[in-house]
């Protein structure tokens, strides 16, 4: 499940799941809104290991946005709340 801040963002924020080099999910989250990200994962060929990337847009500086009056400095993005794993059958 993913969020937004709608104290940093007017617009909505798109997240991207990369796996193996390939796009394998994408949701768009309003700042006042939610989505669900489903990703399917499967090892990179020769592994028994899965790897996801995530990247969002737009990020924003907390202390640039609120010019100052939230000081924090980092780069933030979408917020990520809650993770489900499920086996496939």
């Amino acid at each position: 499940m993913l969020s937004s801040d709608p104290s940093l963002f007017v617009e909505p924020q798109t997240v991207v799941a990369h796996s193996n080099g390939r796009v394998v999910g994408r949701a768009e989250v309003g700042p006042y809104g939610r989505a669900h990200l489903r990703v399917p994962l499967a090892p990179a060929p020769g592994t028994t290991d899965c790897r996801v990337v995530y990247t969002v847009e737009p990020t924003a500086v907390p202390a640039d946005v609120t010019g100052g009056a939230n000081p924090d400095p980092r780069e933030l993005g979408a917020h990520f709340d809650r993770f489900f794993y499920e086996s496939a059958p």
